[in-house]
């Protein structure tokens, strides 16, 4: 079993959906945009199975779902909510595939020796915005930070600032091998 849906590895997901909806009235449409949320922009680094399983546990084994997050629902409708997101998520299966997905940037090390493929006259903050992805820092490379996606076609990019020396709005965008 995936230790990210084990135990309470669910709480991080549930509580992102807890979070967005905490608010609003639980309705079948709310559930709706809530799965096409997570299928259209993932939390944190869950993939989207993962999400779907952390849900699909929480919803049958967790208990205090909404114990940790102050909340105007109950127990019983946040579950049955996110019963009802798990059936809307399933109900869109086969799931589209997104342009791009950020992947964990410990897959930095994919990139021994990148093939420099773009440069961009862009700010990292234009760059996140545009992504929706955050930079983190690489370890041993002098401030330089990193965030690497995987795109549709299965290559990974990772856009790197600031590249040179000079000068922190270009970057450069690497393909592993």
């Amino acid at each position: 079993m995936d230790t990210r849906t084990s135990h309470q590895s669910w709480r991080p997901v549930v509580n992102g959906v807890l979070l967005s909806v905490q608010f609003d009235q639980l309705t079948d449409d709310l559930a709706g945009h809530a799965a096409r949320e997570l299928l259209q922009k993932p939390l944190a680094s869950f993939t989207r199975e993962e999400q779907h399983a952390a849900l699909t546990t929480a919803v049958h084994t967790g208990t205090g779902l909404t114990s940790f997050i102050p909340d105007a629902h109950g127990e019983g409708e946040f579950r049955n909510f996110l019963t009802r997101v798990v059936d809307q998520l399933d109900a869109l299966r086969p799931w589209p595939e997104p342009a791009y997905e950020e992947i964990v940037l410990s897959r930095w090390e994919n990139f021994p020796n990148p093939v420099l493929i773009a440069r961009l006259a862009l700010s990292p903050p234009k760059v996140q915005q545009k992504t929706e992805s955050i930079f983190s820092n690489l370890e041993d490379t002098a401030g330089k930070a990193a965030v690497v996606l995987r795109l549709k076609s299965g290559t990974q990019v990772a856009l790197v600032s600031p590249w040179w020396q000079h000068g922190n709005r270009t970057l450069r965008a690497g393909r592993a091998h």
